[in-house]
């Protein structure tokens, strides 16, 4: 990170390559930084020199910290010392989350937990050993914690709040919402004036794969080879690998890539192969043979370099926005539908909705999957190779939380079996309707 006289910022800098080599990961942080960055600068902090009577930020400045953190990242870094200092006055009149342009409470949460985990390295890794006095040590290390606990726990909003943040639904919502995208995608995939998504296919394809718990930068990342399934068969598989050399360019922070597979940090799974439910497959057969097709036969050249999801304009999806966006709407539909409230009480969540994302429904197959294998000595392992976490990962405890707390016992077979039947209803009711049409 460069400062404004064009020097790096060492702290910042080292810090961000320290910890981070996925560069997403990495970007995403230093957003947070970027911004803390400008607050030290527009109120004049400098951390180091109060470190040397023991202080970190004072109550104050927490608190105006979390007024720009509501600010996209673009404004702060164009606003004048003067109106920075305006802000924080402006914000207690008004809740910084209600004034205009403001980023959602998630987003603004998550850039101060950034800046909480920073702190946490910067007294840590340089201010501890550097403090000579113990008193001032002692001092020191106390109000860094309180400055950082205060920092992660200012920003509600509707995340589950359960250690580690993992956000799975019940199961019986989950199947719900997997049942909505298989019989009825036309009520979650449209364009603002109601008509048919003409990416409707692929986009219940990417959310069932989500749905199988397969990170989002990973199905932005899948080729077509990857897809192994044959008509009549019970089950596919998807292979979870790095592809990011098929596409012809350096990636970037922006590009869709499997979680790891050029992490030099963690040992994470660099492949791993996921088994799919026969109605993905189908999902995603029928992406294949009728919109991806139509995408390529209205082009003169194959752009897709063989991956499996296209934009519209017939090359392989190039920017994780698309995705992330993607989730964005199907969450705000499956709000609308009623499909996120919380019916009665769950202790894993606050608020009155479930939060949404691509991560909602892999953290909700982490769950179904330890529910349906917990019998299973091996069951960690299973979880470890089926969702690529690394060797030393603890994520499966996480998600047998919930699991046990549910007692889930479901049946695949009995819910497959279910969906063919809505399926051949709804159709039935189609042709039925077609027929008096015609009559008429």
């Amino acid at each position: 990170m460069i400062d404004d006289n064009g020097t790096v910022n060492a702290p910042l800098s080292i810090y961000l390559n320290e910890k981070f080599d996925n560069p997403h990961t990495r970007e995403a942080a230093s957003i947070g930084l970027r911004l803390f960055h400008r607050f030290l600068r527009a109120h004049r902090v400098d951390l180091a020199t109060r470190a040397l009577d023991g202080e970190c930020l004072r109550s104050v400045e927490c608190k105006w910290l979390i007024e720009i953190a509501y600010r996209p990242i673009e404004e702060a870094e164009r606003m004048s010392d003067k109106m920075i200092e305006r802000l924080a006055v402006a914000s207690s009149e008004l809740p910084a989350g209600d004034i205009k342009g403001a980023v959602e409470p998630n987003t603004a949460a998550k850039r101060l937990e950034a800046i909480a985990n920073f702190l946490q390295w910067y007294h840590r890794s340089l201010l501890d050993e550097a403090i000579r006095s113990p008193a001032t040590r002692g001092e020191l290390k106390d109000r860094y914690a309180i400055t950082c606990d205060f920092l992660k726990t200012q920003i509600g909003g509707t995340k589950q709040g359960h250690h580690h943040n993992i956000r799975s639904l019940p199961t019986a919502r989950y199947f719900q919402i997997i049942r909505e995208l298989i019989v009825y995608p036309e009520r979650l995939f449209y364009t603002t004036s109601r008509g048919t998504s003409v990416t409707l296919m692929r986009d219940r394809a990417i959310a069932l794969l989500a749905a199988e718990g397969i990170r989002p930068g990973a199905i932005g990342n899948l080729t077509v080879d990857d897809f192994r399934f044959e008509t009549g068969e019970s089950y596919g598989y998807m292979v979870i690998k790095d592809n990011v050399v098929k596409r012809g360019s350096p990636p970037t922070a922006r590009t869709p890539k499997a979680k790891g597979t050029r992490s030099i940090k963690q040992n994470y799974n660099r492949e791993i192969t996921v088994r799919l439910w026969p109605f993905t497959c189908r999902a995603i057969k029928d992406y294949l043979n009728i919109e991806r097709k139509e995408i390529l036969a209205r082009r003169l050249a194959n752009r897709s370099k063989s991956f499996l999801f296209l934009a519209e304009h017939g090359g392989p999806i190039g920017d994780r926005s698309t995705i992330t966006g993607l989730f964005h709407r199907l969450g705000k539909r499956l709000l609308d539908l009623g499909l996120l409230d919380i019916a009665g009480q769950d202790p894993f969540v606050r608020g009155k909705h479930y939060d949404f994302s691509a991560y909602t429904l892999r953290h909700s197959a982490a769950t179904f999957f330890y529910a349906t294998n917990a019998r299973e000595s091996d069951v960690k392992d299973q979880m470890r190779q089926r969702f690529g976490w690394t060797r030393n990962s603890t994520s499966h405890d996480r998600y047998a939380n919930r699991s046990i707390s549910e007692a889930a016992s479901v049946d695949m077979h009995e819910f497959h079996e279910e969906l063919l039947r809505l399926l051949s209803a709804k159709r039935q009711t189609q042709t039925v309707s077609v027929h008096t049409t015609n009559r008429s």
